[in-house]
């Protein structure tokens, strides 16, 4: 599969209850397969507008790279992980050796960026 590029446009508030200022969040599929140069419109383009910026990963494919971004356009990280080893199997990358190993690169990054300093804005369990 390959990522391309899409124009910016803005139809929604920026205001959510009680006037706050909500993110401009990127929950879809693996958004760190977006190039990196579209990554940082969207990103420049929600701290432009909203404040911040928000994105859901399953934290694998981070780099020195999203991390720089992370900083400099605000973006709170959230991770999509279900456990370590066989819990997550579920998020299957071809082989049980891959999805491990995608595993353990998302806890690596996980314990990274909680070490930077990138704490969550809150936490939540979902259960199903």
């Amino acid at each position: 599969m390959r990522a391309t590029s899409v124009p910016l446009q803005h139809g929604g508030h920026a205001e959510g209850p009680r006037g706050r200022r909500r993110p401009l969040l990127c929950l879809w599929g693996e958004p760190l397969l977006i190039p990196k140069a579209d990554l940082e419109r969207l990103f420049a383009f929600g701290l432009e507008r909203y404040g911040q910026n928000g994105i859901q990963t399953n934290g694998a494919l981070i780099d020195e790279d999203h991390i720089a971004l992370f900083r400099k356009y605000r973006v709170h990280v959230g991770f999509s992980i279900d456990g370590p080893g066989e819990l997550n199997r579920l998020r299957w990358a071809g082989s049980v050796e891959a999805t491990d190993e995608a595993t353990e690169r998302s806890i690596g990054n996980l314990r990274r960026l909680l070490r930077e300093g990138f704490l969550p804005p809150s936490s939540s369990r979902s259960t199903g």
